[in-house]
């Protein structure tokens, strides 16, 4: 990231200042706030799209493809000192919550600031109260430090709702891919059922044809005309109630492909605000306190090879390494030893596995108190619910 710019030099040292009123101030600049929070105020204070949109107001160039964090990051530096980045990002949050700011700045009893504080939390208002309570050098010290933590734990409790959003999110997607399935296996099955009903009527229609032609030809014929007048009547008579049947069962079946295509649009609703609850932002001091943790090691025995790259791909997007062993057509099944022994758990689809491998990696789990997921089917869903699962 790179900006036409030079920083000034930093004429507000407060490295020997405390809380109170540093030089005969009322007030903190962004660069001047003490106990380095300067990132909890860019993450809590302002969005990622509002950073990007300051970023562009700067003529800042920001290459394809940079992680937010990243982009966080770099704020949270040129905000800790003065300079010209430091300088918009304050007449941003002044301008933002100039409101608030007088608010605080017209009280003086903690209580009322505590009040303030407590108000502004539980009514959504976090960013403007926190923005003013840690820049007003009359708040008390206690305060201050309350509602960072409160900040802070509130972006741990949106990563754990984010979670289990992503998790409905993830079992949605594969009930609708099932639903899917079912409705395309539905229709088929339906499509033949229709055609059979088609060449049914058509038949029935040249039977009737026949037999009006023939009821002509009997009642033409005296010798024969009552015997035949009865036999037409009831060949009549069945092949209207066969068609009656055939169109009763054509309407059946219209009626539960209306009923599956309303599930499926039903599914597909919950599915998208799963993922919007999911994606949508909460606190957003959220990326403030984010943990680059190793990626977790899996061990996949057995499975159908043409699907090992697909898996892997999916659990390198839920921060996992996944191993495979293919339980033992070609590989030596002692093999699964040093690879239970590497990984945190095992993960064996149990319709697609040698009863051996099975056991052998099940009892080393046993014995090493590591996870053994026996899966259903060797399919992706079926697999990435359970990684998700095994990580919640």
């Amino acid at each position: 990231m790179t900006g036409s710019y030079r920083h000034k030099e930093n004429t507000c040292d407060n490295d020997d200042h405390e809380p109170g009123a540093p030089d005969g101030k009322r007030r903190w600049a962004i660069w001047e706030v003490p106990g380095n929070l300067q990132c909890s105020i860019i993450g809590t204070c302002l969005s990622q799209s509002e950073i990007l949109k300051l970023a562009r107001k700067l003529d800042l160039e920001i290459q394809p493809g940079t992680a937010d964090y990243d982009i966080h990051a770099y704020f949270v530096r040129e905000a800790s000192q003065y300079g010209k980045i430091s300088r918009v990002i304050q007449k941003e949050l002044e301008r933002r919550f100039s409101g608030m700011v007088r608010r605080v700045g017209r009280l003086s009893e903690e209580a009322e600031l505590v009040a303030l504080w407590k108000g502004a939390y539980e009514s959504g208002q976090i960013p403007g109260a926190y923005w003013a309570l840690l820049t007003h050098t009359h708040v008390p010290p206690d305060l201050r430090k309350r509602a960072f933590g409160e900040v802070h734990m509130l972006s741990h409790i949106l990563g754990r709702t984010t979670h289990q959003a992503a998790l409905k999110a993830s079992d949605l997607g594969s009930r609708l891919e099932e639903l899917e399935d079912r409705l395309l296996r539905e229709a088929d099955r339906q499509k033949r059922a229709i055609g059979r009903r088609d060449r049914q009527i058509a038949a029935l229609k040249a039977d009737l044809l026949a037999a009006r032609g023939e009821q002509q030809s009997n009642s033409a014929t005296s010798h024969r005309g009552a015997r035949g007048t009865g036999r037409t009547a009831r060949l009549l008579l069945s092949r209207e109630r066969a068609l009656i049947s055939a169109r009763q069962r054509a309407r059946d079946m219209e009626a539960q492909n209306a009923k599956l295509q309303s599930r499926l649009q039903q599914l597909e609703r919950d599915a998208r605000r799963a993922r919007l609850a999911a994606g949508r932002d909460g606190c957003p001091g959220a990326e403030a306190c984010q943990l680059d943790l190793p990626p977790r090691k899996v061990l996949y025995l057995g499975g159908r090879p043409n699907a090992i790259d697909r898996l892997k791909s999916i659990a390198e997007q839920t921060n996992a390494e996944m191993f495979h062993h293919d339980g033992g057509i070609e590989q030596t099944v002692e093999l699964i030893d040093g690879l239970v022994t590497r990984c945190d758990a095992v993960f064996c689809p149990i319709e697609c596995v040698s009863h051996g491998a099975c056991e052998r990696a099940k009892a080393l789990c046993r014995k090493f108190e590591k996870p053994f997921v026996p899966l259903r089917s060797s399919g992706a869903s079926s697999f990435k619910r359970a990684l998700m699962s095994l990580e919640s």
